[in-house]
């Protein structure tokens, strides 16, 4: 059986941020807002160089239309945007400091885009542990990586009883970073060339393993459905109550990570009235579900159903010529990762194969580049290739598609 209950203050068993349990922002100082004015007055520059704005690049996707070129965006998460601040001298820890210190994350994010020029700030994280139920389970900051859970609060039904709902419901810190995020972007001129993206994940399907752990996960989704179908129903008004805060501390567009591909079609069928559900509520215009894992067997009954809204993230698993031909179909908005792996490894005949191969299969109506979770040890080299290209080999095929 799961442990007792634990307080809420005691969640958290190694490296602590300074502030735990209650988080209180940081002032900015003259020096800190000079800084970003810095970065935001390079992020126009690089922006006034190009024919369309990043946000009337978007306007013309979403609409269907054919831009000057492809969007082309990043998800750096908070791994890789601490490498800009410390000029990948791995100094900063980002899996203790970005959490330690928000300050340096809401940093960290418009240098990364004024250094690689992004088409939108990309706030990837970090999520914080303000979410985790109450207290019903323990996390530790690892230097390297996201918070990790080191227990599950459910392993018996019996334990069902002792589950509380998070205090907030998304992260204290993150909706702060968010906001700080906008109030800089509008201040500086930013929010008028580029949006500002966030994050409510997880969805309740990916959800589940928060509370009873992946092993069990995976086993369940298949040998006890009625258990995830009473977590998912317990999840899912937090899942909305999330992207509401998240919309509401400034973010032009919100996505959710899913995993509705990961045990079948016919197994996540029961499950898509929780999708569906968040789609109604928020409106179809507002996010997008972001796929990990292949998402060839759900994509096009989603599509059928109504739980897609109008669009979709797929991580490169997903064939990307099927992802084009379900987006022509279902006139669709498609973000077809490539392999983060490339800009670790490269070389860089391969990046530029990879990156042209992605923007041929995928160019036309609704299509977005994106670079998906940048890993830490990504070259700063091969990233500019990455954006490089896709940049210029984008907008020579989508001048023959004008």
């Amino acid at each position: 059986m799961a442990e007792k209950p634990i307080k809420f203050e005691e969640a958290i068993t190694g490296n602590a941020p300074p502030w735990w349990p209650n988080f209180e922002p940081e002032d900015f100082s003259e020096v800190d807002l000079h800084e970003i004015e810095r970065y935001c007055e390079k992020i126009i520059e690089n922006v006034s160089k190009e024919k369309m704005t990043p946000k009337e690049r978007w306007k013309v996707t979403k609409e269907l239309g054919i831009p000057d070129r492809p969007l082309v965006i990043q998800m750096p998460c908070q791994h890789a945007v601490a490498r800009v601040l410390d000029g990948w001298s791995d100094s900063l820890k980002p899996g203790l400091d970005m959490w330690w210190y928000p300050k340096l994350y809401v940093k960290a994010n418009f240098c990364w885009v004024a250094r690689f020029r992004d088409d939108w700030i990309n706030l990837y994280g970090p999520w914080g542990f303000g979410t985790g139920w109450g207290g019903s389970y323990k996390m530790k900051l690892l230097p390297y990586a996201s918070p990790a859970p080191v227990t599950n609060p459910v392993e018996t039904e019996e334990d069902w009883g002792r589950i509380k709902p998070p205090e907030h419901a998304a992260s204290l810190e993150y909706l702060w970073t968010l906001r700080k995020t906008k109030e800089f972007m509008k201040k500086y001129g930013v929010a008028d060339i580029m949006p500002l993206e966030g994050y409510f994940c997880p969805d309740a399907y990916a959800g589940v393993f928060e509370l009873i752990g992946l092993k069990n996960t995976m086993i369940y989704y298949r040998r006890k459905p009625d258990l995830i179908d009473k977590i998912c129903k317990m999840i899912n008004p937090l899942v909305i109550a999330r992207a509401k805060a998240v919309l509401e501390a400034g973010s032009d567009f919100v996505s959710c990570c899913s995993w509705s591909g990961i045990a079948g079609l016919e197994t996540y069928k029961p499950f898509d009235k929780y999708q569906l559900e968040v789609t109604k509520t928020l409106g179809a215009s507002a996010f997008m579900w972001q796929y990990g894992f292949d998402q060839s067997s759900t994509l096009e009954f989603q599509c059928q159903t109504g739980s897609m809204p109008y669009g979709w993230k797929c991580t490169h698993e997903t064939p990307i010529d099927i992802q084009r031909q379900l987006a022509t179909k279902y006139k669709k908005v498609f973000f077809p990762f490539i392999d983060p792996m490339v800009a670790v490894s490269g070389p860089p005949d391969k990046i530029t194969a990879t990156v042209k191969n992605n923007i041929k299969a995928g160019a036309g109506p609704g299509y977005v580049f994106c670079h998906s979770a940048v890993d830490y040890w990504s070259k700063a080299e091969y990233i500019d290739l990455i954006m490089k290209t896709a940049k210029e080999y984008g907008a020579e095929i989508y001048k023959s598609l004008e």
